[in-house]
């Protein structure tokens, strides 16, 4: 740089830059000491080009997807198509996925195409997966995973990216067909409509960690985003160095095409007109990220060449300046090229100035406009437009929150481990474990239906004998069918009988206080609240699906309990440290176990190294924490290590609690069939509400899949009119990645509470950080504050021991689960070093820690740190006990491990459905609870927030016991808030952090009280799920079969888009669609509903009638809503809003909208 200065350039181009841990002013960074200051930071977006590859199904389905893979070679007519996966075991051994598919044997995969998921990053998957199925003599692979936007060739061999939904699509027609086949052609090249523009994945996010209060981005780059790169051959750049090219020619363009002086465009006035000249439109919000929500401010935005060139006149910032046409972010008093407000504690105001020049006529009058935040009122205050003139801003913050300041921590489950002692039975050689769904039960005799189910097994097996050693549960309570040890053979043969529905076979699932009832406003303190309304849940029977419970914990204590209700017909069975006379009570009134399926698909547990308890009894407390959350009783003084003190209880103080244990440490899963016989004894029992703290993985199995038994069993319960609440999983941030998908489910996701454990860091300047952590003390005095060599926090081991020795480190790290930190920990412990301050993008991942400080920061705060570090010869710092911190200014986020949506599986089905907290939980645990203190732990999840909602539901079912499940949903939804329940905004937290949508929180953040007098539900019944079912291609016979009854699908069959559901979620639209609605009157019989509409953006909604009239003969009454698009390219989704309000009940639910222009294609462009 120092000799193209002297050379005399007139601009530099870098196309290199460093990461982020270091700053500008740090000793790494050169180039901004070399560009001193003015730098125009550029990020990245696609062109409106795609490579689109066709791919053709057997059942003539063509899906066209742009891919970062592109196909030269020739076409490849119709072949074999295959998903490989082990019977039985697929989430042990994941045999489907990409990087695992060597272990399935070359005959699964020769001559054919192969379909894998991943959830890994493509360019290792890619050469893995091609790799593995060229070896096996395969004919090419299609991989499902997330967007990339990276080009990369294929050449002669067939590799095809899709995203999940597409990835499902292909699955589904797999299983639906006896000989499934493909066929894949060369990528083409489509220019132009309706290819869409995005912010590229790879492309680095703001907000700047550096100096917060400067925007980088500057711009963002259409003339060289994706751009071809000229070498002989074409090839494709796919980084941020491209766009560098292209606005270095628009500099140069601006600098060439001024008509005086160009000395007077110096580095800062060429980088304001190409900021401010950005191109608003495609229309504004067609500039997406490429995953699923609308993309934020980008900086600049897209840079219209013409534009700039046209106008290298008009208004410029000075040489370092500019105002912000945002006015999204102020700072205070600084000459910057964008502003941007960082705010803590009460509102307040500031001041910001900027100088601008004019560059155009003399006599030229400006006015102010300006594009508002969401609740920052601005007020632009410009003086006489002179030669140069300086207009002032004054912000007005009206935020009592702080909207990214603070960090909350997360506790992952560990892992659990099983000892089942022996006599366990060990598989049969050969054969796996799967469920034979029969579908509605015959008739109410459990003898006479398990004896058809032995009479069934004998006509295969052929001896009795053998009947006893196959069979492993009996379902014939809530449905029929079995679960059996079959050879792959054996399951295909009964599965041809026509009184079979499916042979599923077996898979595992995963596991997935005193602030949070009255966060949520459900306090018992005054007698017109809903926990008195329901009797504190009294009445209701609620079943838990878990690892089981800790029955001495104070939290199940029956005192003032009447007796159990007759209809309870379970029972308490006693096992290993576990009395059912004894341990149950007329709280905890039944508790079950099953294993039989987990130890038949996976053999004998081993006690040594895996203890468990072989009864009701919880070993590692999981089971025990969601349970006490959903109904614990009243107990006062309690705290983790000091924090969070209060009184703990569950939402449902009041409630009866029956316990069944169908997950074990062992594998740290729950068996599918052990689970399934769960539902089945639970709805025999006579349970009124059942809780799921666990899912499956997606997007590799869906509730029409064959592994997929949660929804069966689920299905057959709301049937009955018995609510399923299930969690959403703990995948995120990632799209696509939600579980528990049907559409009879209450799918829950997890936010954060108002609640944060501040960590004072005082470093030597006797500047004060706070952190976050869950730190007891006692205070770690002024002590040496390192950064080594090797800085990241999972290479602190590297670094030689005296580096840490007798000092607090610092250390950078950007992956977002708990391994870092549980590294850093170790290694800094291990060289004998006094604490760990972990730098880091926000993940709700923090490990209690009693005596040794672990306090978890941003990048902006670490980089701050790192600044004192290398500014003073002796750093020193000081590390305070964690404290309590409940409310303002503690902002409420979506959790960044909650799983997000849209819905790969039936993407017109809005999932999650509600979001409830599920960050640092305070209730009773297992006292074998390695993170436990004292009987309680915090533990964070979306296994966390089921259980709230969970409550929730069990007293909105007390109040209103004649609802049905879908009428308690729909007063969740579309009563939630769309804030929290202070007013401020609920951000979603990620590796960016954004305001909320319906793919993070469907409804919103649940509101009991609200919930409670919704005025209006989106009822259904069984005939409604039977209609989804007919849209979702299941056959009549297997309906019937479900029903128990003869069930014939409606001609033409039914649209998904017409299910009767509190949301509205339209995934495809080309034109218009119209669907349809209907709403029951549960308020006052008298009323009268007018409907007020915020569509997404792009996208028109007319709702006819405009208005709905109650009366005590008309409580139900039906509406269209006609969808029409703007939009001119295929886009991502918008999101808007539907109410129907009476003044006094505001009924609202969620509009999901994503245009397709060109259908059935997937654009990772």
């Amino acid at each position: 740089m120092d000799e193209a200065i002297h050379d005399g350039v007139d601009i530099l181009s870098l196309s290199i830059g460093y990461e982020p841990l270091f700053p500008e002013t740090d000793v790494r960074d050169g180039i901004a000491t070399g560009a001193f200051h003015a730098v125009v930071k550029v990020a990245a977006t696609t062109l409106d080009r795609s490579f689109p590859t066709p791919l053709t199904l057997g059942n003539n389905r063509v899906i066209l997807f742009h891919q970062f893979l592109m196909y030269t070679g020739p076409e490849l007519g119709f072949t074999s198509l295959v998903y490989p996966e082990d019977p039985g075991n697929s989430n042990e051994t994941f045999s489907g996925t990409c990087e695992r598919l060597f272990i399935n044997s070359d005959l699964t995969m020769a001559g054919k195409v192969v379909l894998c998921f991943t959830t890994s990053p493509y360019d290792t998957t890619v050469s893995r997966a091609s790799r593995y199925v060229k070896r096996a003599g395969g004919l090419g692979v299609i991989i499902a995973g997330q967007p990339d936007n990276i080009i990369r060739p294929c050449y002669d061999f067939p590799c095809v990216s899709v995203d999940y939904e597409l990835g499902t699509n292909i699955l589904l027609y797999i299983r639906s067909s006896g000989l499934p086949f493909v066929k894949i052609q060369p990528s083409r090249t489509l220019i132009g409509q309706p290819v869409g523009t995005k912010v590229a994945t790879f492309s680095s996010r703001g907000p700047n960690p550096i100096s917060a209060a400067i925007l980088k981005a500057g711009v963002v780059s259409i003339t060289a985003a994706g751009s071809e790169e000229s070498n002989g051959d074409s090839q494709f750049g796919w980084s941020d160095d491209e766009e560098d090219d292209g606005v270095e020619n628009l500099v140069k363009l601006i600098k060439d095409g001024f008509p005086f002086n160009h000395s007077f465009f110096k580095g800062g006035a060429s980088k304001s007109d190409v900021v401010r000249m950005r191109e608003e439109t495609r229309s504004e919000a067609e500039i997406r990220k490429t995953s699923k929500q609308k993309s934020s401010q980008s900086s600049g935005d897209v840079v219209d060449a013409e534009s700039i060139a046209a106008s290298v006149k008009g208004l410029l910032s000075g040489d370092l300046t500019r105002l912000s046409e945002e006015l999204s972010r102020v700072g205070a008093d600084l000459l910057r090229m964008a502003t941007e407000l960082k705010t803590f504690g009460a509102a307040f105001s500031t001041l910001q100035s900027s100088i601008v020049s004019n560059v155009e006529d003399m006599l030229k009058t400006y006015l102010a406009e300006l594009v508002k935040n969401v609740t920052n009122p601005v007020i632009l205050s410009p003086g006489p437009s002179m030669q140069h003139a300086t207009p002032t801003v004054a912000v007005t913050s009206c935020n009592i929150s702080n909207l990214g300041a603070y960090k909350s921590a997360h506790s992952e489950p560990e892992r659990m481990e099983t000892d089942m002692g022996d006599g366990m039975v060990e598989p049969l050689a050969g054969a796996d474990v799967y469920v034979v769904y029969l579908g509605e039960k015959e008739h109410d005799d459990p003898a006479s239906i398990t004896e058809s189910h032995h009479q069934m097994l004998w006509s295969l097996l052929g001896s009795q004998e053998s009947v006893h050693e196959s069979i492993v549960y009996s379902y014939r309570h809530g449905f029929s069918g079995f679960a059996a040890k079959l050879t792959e053979s054996q399951a295909q043969q009964l599965s041809e009988l026509p009184e079979v529905v499916h042979v599923i076979p077996n898979t595992l699932y995963e596991l997935t206080t005193t602030r949070t009832w009255d966060y949520l406003g459900l306090s018992p303190g005054t007698s017109k609240s809903l926990l008195h309304k329901a009797d504190m849940g009294r009445k209701i029977i609620v079943g838990v699906i878990d690892t089981g419970v800790w029955p001495e914990s104070e939290m199940y204590n029956d005192k003032g309990y009447g007796p159990i209700p007759n209809r309870w017909k379970g029972s308490c069975e006693s096992g290993e440290l576990f009395n059912g006379s004894i341990h149950c009570n007329r709280k905890l009134i039944g508790a079950k176990y099953f294993v039989d399926g987990l130890v038949a698909e996976i053999g004998d547990f081993d006690r040594a190294e895996n203890p468990e308890y072989a009864s009701p009894r919880d070993f590692n407390g999981h089971g025990t924490h969601v349970s006490s959350t959903i109904g614990g009783s009243f107990l006062p003084d309690v705290s983790y290590l000091g924090l969070g003190r209060g009184t703990v209880r569950g939402g449902a103080p009041g409630v009866r609690l029956a316990i069944y244990k169908a997950c074990w440490l062992q594998s740290g899963s729950c068996s599918g069939a052990d689970v399934l016989k769960a539902i089945d004894e639970a709805i025999h029992d006579g349970v009124d509400v059942l809780s799921l703290s666990l899912g499956s993985k997606v997007p590799l199995y869906s509730e029409t899949d064959v592994r997929e038994l949660t929804s069966v069993g689920a299905f057959h319960a709301v049937a009955k009119g018995i609510p399923v609440v299930a969690a959403a999983g703990n995948d995120g941030p990632s799209a696509q990645t939600i579980s528990n998908v049907a559409p009879w489910i209450l799918t829950v996701a997890a936010t954060t509470l108002d609640r944060s454990f501040p960590t004072a860091i005082t470093l030597g300047n006797n500047i004060t950080i706070l952190g976050q952590a869950i730190f007891a003390g006692p205070e770690l005095g002024f002590s040496d504050l390192a950064y080594p060599v090797s800085g990241d926090c999972e290479k602190l081991s590297a670094n030689p021991n005296k580096t840490m020795e007798g000092k607090v480190v610092l250390c950078f790290t950007r992956e977002t689960s708990v391994t870092p930190a549980v590294d850093a920990i170790v290694a800094v412990r291990n060289a004998g070093g006094l604490g760990v301050i972990i730098a880091r993008n926000p993940t709700h991942l923090l490990l209690p820690t009693r005596n040794f400080p672990s306090v978890a920061v941003d990048f902006e705060l670490g980089t701050d740190i790192l600044f004192y570090i290398r500014s003073t010869r002796s750093p020193i710092v000081k590390i305070g006990a964690s404290r309590t911190l409940v409310a303002r200014p503690v902002a409420t986020k979506v959790a960044t491990f909650s799983s997000r949506g849209p819905n790969s599986i039936s993407p017109a089905i809005l999932k999650p459905d509600i979001a409830a907290p599920g960050v640092n939980i305070l209730a009773a645990t297992s006292l074998n609870d390695s993170l436990g203190v004292n009987g309680f732990s915090m533990k964070s999840g979306t296994s966390m927030a089921t259980p709230v909602v969970s409550g929730i539901v069990v007293l909105l079912k007390s109040l209103h016991p004649h609802w049905s499940p879908s009428a308690i949903k729909s007063a969740i939804v579309t009563t939630a808030w769309k804030t929290d329940p202070s007013g401020e905004p609920i951000f979603a937290d990620g590796s960016s952090r954004k305001l909320a949508d319906p793919f993070d929180y469907g409804g919103g953040l649940v509101n009991p009280e609200k919930a409670a007098r919704p005025g209006l539900v989106y009822d259904m019944a069984t005939h409604d799920y039977v209609l989804y079912l007919c849209a979702a291609n299941y056959s009549d016979m297997s309906i019937s079969r479900v029903l128990g009854k003869a069930t014939v699908c409606p001609n033409p069959k039914p649209s998904v888009l017409d299910l009767n559901l509190p949301s509205i979620t339209i995934p495809n639209l080309r034109n218009e669609v119209t669907l349809t609605r209907t709403v029951t009157n549960v308020g006052p019989l008298n009323s009268v509903y007018k409907v007020m509409i915020d569509p997404p953006m792009g996208v028109d909604v007319t709702v006819t009638p405009m208005t709905l009239v109650f009366n005590s003969t008309v409580t139900k009454l039906s509406f269209t809503v006609r969808v029409t698009t703007t939009h001119r390219v295929n886009t991502g989704y918008f999101f808007g809003t539907l109410t129907w309000s009476d003044n006094v009940h505001n009924v609202a639910i969620p509009v999901s909208v994503r245009t397709q222009i060109l259908q059935r294609y997937y654009d990772e462009n």
